[in-house]
């Protein structure tokens, strides 16, 4: 049991750790606020002696999320290249004016990012972007953020409604729901089958969800059937978070390359030198690029996307920021 600030705080209370305000703490972050990727080098290197990002946006230990590294890698692939070839400025009103950045959500930026998604987990060409498969995964994806607000729909305070038809007034999460299930089945099943079916023909390319076949159990056997199953939900669900969470790190990157010219002057120096000019990088390129790679985890660290952290439980007393969290708490990190 605790007490803080005249609440009583029982044990066994689930807790909210306050992951913005840690990586936003002036005592850790000089100048928190800012964005400069400069904290994360020390001459010119990466600097070991300080928190990273990576940590709250993803957790650690055996709970860590298991798509941190394609999440990591999707942002760097957005940001190397687009370095590489562009150079990001403010926009200007019709007298030439600089305009204030403001962040605002992009649909075209979340379909250009749910095309690499398809090509990096799939190995399909993202062609258009009326292409069948991309429509699905931005509007499943889409289902899944609304369905995430709290009291969007009245069954959540009258439980009744569960057993009520769809005709009837205040059931109309029935509707909604019969409305975005086909379209979640084909994101789920119908990309990872196509490939499934040209793997067997040896004629898929190279991908995550090759990868994950190519570990199967062989034979026509259930424990075969429950690891495809499984491989199947884990590319699903891995390219419906990509679509969301990478594309809110990417315009918090282009907002940040506008309103910080000098630090994307700096980084596109770096890949001039190690890459050469208006050459796009790949991953091999990656551990020659310390200005990227802090980079990106200043976004992280800047404009946290959601909590992917998973609960944690507190193995001992501690104290954090003055608060008591006594052994047994579960913590979650605020991100």
């Amino acid at each position: 049991d605790d007490v803080y600030d005249g609440y009583f705080i029982p044990k066994g209370t689930i807790v909210f750790g306050n992951a913005w305000g840690i990586m936003h703490d002036p005592d850790v972050f000089e100048d928190p606020m800012a964005f400069k990727p400069e904290r994360f080098l020390r001459d010119g290197k990466p600097n070991p002696d300080i928190l990273d990002p990576m940590i709250a946006t993803f957790g650690f230990g055996r709970r860590i999320c298991p798509g941190r590294l394609l999440a990591v890698e999707t942002l760097y692939s957005i940001i190397s290249s687009t370095l590489a070839m562009y150079n990001i400025l403010p926009p200007k009103d019709e007298q030439g004016n600089p305009v204030k950045v403001e962040a605002r959500l992009s649909g075209g930026a979340m379909i250009a990012i749910a095309g690499l998604g398809i090509e990096i987990i799939y190995g399909f060409e993202f062609k258009a972007a009326g292409d069948a498969l991309i429509q699905d995964v931005i509007a499943v994806a889409a289902a899944f953020k609304a369905a995430g607000v709290r009291g969007r729909f009245w069954v959540e305070i009258l439980l009744v409604l569960k057993y009520v038809p769809s005709w009837m007034p205040g059931a109309g999460f029935h509707r909604w729901a019969i409305e975005h299930r086909e379209a979640s089945r084909r994101v789920l099943n119908n990309p990872f089958q196509e490939v499934y079916e040209a793997h067997a023909k040896h004629e898929a390319k190279k991908c995550m969800a090759t990868s994950l076949i190519d570990r199967l159990p062989a034979g026509d056997t259930a424990e075969r059937e429950e690891a495809t199953i499984i491989a199947r939900n884990v590319t699903a669900q891995t390219h419906l978070g990509a679509v969301e969470t990478t594309h809110s790190a990417a315009m918090a990157f282009l907002m940040a390359m506008a309103v910080y010219p000098e630090i994307q002057k700096a980084a596109q120096d770096e890949l001039d030198r190690v890459v050469g000019h208006g050459v796009i990088p790949d991953f091999t390129h990656k551990p020659e690029l310390p200005c990227v790679d802090a980079m990106l985890k200043e976004l992280l660290r800047w404009h946290q996307v959601v909590p992917l952290a998973i609960p944690h439980l507190v193995m001992e007393d501690n104290i954090y920021d003055g608060f008591f969290i006594p052994k047994g708490t579960v913590v979650f990190g605020n991100a």
